[in-house]
């Protein structure tokens, strides 16, 4: 089973009159992960799941690249995707949906990094996940949550 796990595009910077889960995509991040997403698509993932954290800009990356990719199925929310999530947390998930051939997973920093040390290097690795980017992961052992990094892409590769 392959994983791929995505951070968010550019979002609106923190600000105390908003809720961060309420933080948008600016009109450059939308622009884009529409880009991303066309060099994403060129790869011809397989994608059977798409799965994005509940805070609008991960929704918003998610949807973007669904609409790249040509994905026709609904998008979940977890809450096991926000920026604060855990490894022991995503492995729950992941463990929940190795029924499907290629499952994307929207997400924030440093949550992503995280989840790509914890199923790649038990926890050594330490991976500066760019907004945009999407990494490839082949899921060895899903009941252990252990897998193999295939490739990191940062936005600057899947644009070209």
């Amino acid at each position: 089973m392959r994983i791929y796990l995505v951070r968010h595009g550019i979002a609106e910077e923190p600000s105390f009159n908003k809720n961060d889960s309420a933080r948008e995509l600016t009109m450059e991040g939308i622009q884009k992960m529409h880009s991303i997403g066309k060099g994403f698509a060129g790869l011809n993932p397989e994608i059977g799941l798409i799965i994005s954290s509940p805070y609008i800009r991960a929704k918003q990356t998610a949807a973007i690249l669904a609409e790249e990719i040509s994905f026709k199925s609904n998008i979940g929310f977890d809450k096991r995707l926000v920026p604060s999530a855990g490894f022991d947390e995503f492995s729950e998930l992941l463990s929940e949906n190795t029924q499907q051939s290629g499952v994307m997973f929207v997400g924030h920093e440093p949550s992503m990094s995280s989840f790509v040390s914890g199923l790649c290097a038990d926890h050594a690795l330490r991976l500066e996940f760019k907004k945009g980017a999407i990494c490839c992961i082949e899921i060895i052992h899903s009941w252990a949550a252990r897998g193999e990094l295939l490739w990191y892409a940062p936005p600057q590769i899947l644009i070209r």
